[in-house]
């Protein structure tokens, strides 16, 4: 079932308090205690890469995404899209088999 996004705003409200009532104050950084009481499992990576410079110096094109001999050319691809297939990977794996799991689990993919 569905939740509308206002039906969250009670339990938002309540984490937010709660996470408002520990201590994770930089420095020291000490974010243990939060990180406990957050309990949730986040796959985090970032889809942005660097500038494209000299395409017509790469062996590959940049954006051609060629598998030669189970290796992967392209732009970004150590840092970060293998990364990212890896957690998507990931995500999905666990919602097939979410009877063998308890918990949260979020993914999170930036720019």
């Amino acid at each position: 079932m569905l939740l509308k996004f206002e039906e969250l705003f009670p339990q938002v409200e309540a984490t937010a308090a709660g996470l408002s009532k520990i201590n994770s104050v930089t420095p020291p950084s000490d974010t243990r205690a939060i990180v406990r009481y957050a309990n949730s499992l986040l796959l985090n990576g970032h889809l942005d890469t660097f500038e494209i410079v000299a395409p017509e110096r790469w062996r590959h094109p940049p954006l051609g995404g060629e598998v030669i001999g189970r290796r992967l050319y392209g732009v970004g691809v150590s840092d970060m899209k293998a990364g990212c297939a890896s957690l998507l990977s990931t995500f999905i794996f666990m919602a097939q088999h979410r009877d063998l799991w308890n918990g949260e689990l979020m993914l999170s993919l930036v720019g």
